[in-house]
C-alpha cells in the first residue's frame, strides 16, 4: 500500500532529523494515524489502522537498535591502547 509506505518513510525522516523528538512508540502513532488520514483523504478502517500500528511498532523497533561501536572520527571515539 503506497500511502502506508509513504507515512513510514515520514516517519523515518523525522526520526532522522530529530532523534530526540521520538522517545517512544506510542509517540508515533497518533502522528501517523494523522499523517495517513491526510493522504489518504478519509478514515482508516480497522484493518489499515492494524496494518499501519504494526508497521509503525517495528519501525520504532528499529530505530531502537544499538548503535555500532564508535569508529574513528566519531565524537566519543576512544583509541584503545
Amino acid at each position: 500500500m503506497a500511502t502506508l509506505a509513504l507515512v513510514l518513510t515520514v516517519l523515518e525522516l523525522l526520526a532522522k532529523a530529530l532523534p530526540t523528538a521520538i522517545k517512544v512508540g506510542t509517540d508515533l502513532k497518533p502522528f501517523a494515524v494523522s499523517l495517513y488520514k491526510q493522504f489518504k483523504g478519509s478514515d482508516l478502517t480497522e484493518a489499515e489502522r492494524a496494518e499501519l500500528e504494526a508497521a509503525v511498532d517495528a519501525q520504532f523497533a528499529s530505530f531502537m537498535r544499538p548503535l555500532p561501536p564508535a569508529q574513528p572520527g566519531d565524537p566519543d571515539y576512544v583509541k584503545s591502547t
